[in-house]
């Protein structure tokens, strides 16, 4: 949630609440990668999360990296969901203009929102691949 609320947050310039949320982002976020070192079944989510709050805050390396993690251990442990929400999000990342990169892992925007929908189509996720084409649209989407 706290993730949530920073994107909001930045996205509703000069909300006073953005420095509150970034610590708060950060602080959960530690947390949150404690407790999957036990319970793998989070981490492909965590991971991700933790990308977007790099993204959010301007570390766009630090976002590749984990959002890599959060691939390379939802490719290994078979979490479909995870994945293609993963995937989902990074494809809108990248396809955002204050992308430095065009590409993670040599796959472009395109590529990953492609990934995304022939998962989402696979587990007959709606609300998902409505999601996906508001992003095609140009739109603003949440945090998946």
């Amino acid at each position: 949630m706290d993730v949530y609320y920073l994107e909001r947050s930045i996205a509703n310039k000069g909300d006073s609440y953005v420095s509150k949320y970034v610590k708060k982002a950060l602080k959960s976020g530690k947390g949150a990668i404690k407790i999957t070192k036990q319970a793998a079944c989070d981490r492909v989510d965590v991971y991700k999360l933790m990308g977007v709050y790099y993204w959010l805050v301007n570390k766009q390396k630090k976002a590749y990296k984990w959002w890599d993690k959060s691939i390379k251990e939802g490719d290994r442990i078979g979490a479909r969901l995870e994945l293609s929400r993963t995937y989902f999000e990074v494809g809108k990342r990248l396809f955002e203009p204050k992308s430095k990169h065009q590409k993670l892992n040599g796959i472009t925007a395109e590529e990953y929102l492609e990934k995304a929908r022939v998962l989402f189509e696979e587990m007959d996720l709606q609300w998902d691949l409505e999601q996906l084409e508001k992003v095609k649209r140009g739109e603003q989407v949440p945090i998946v």
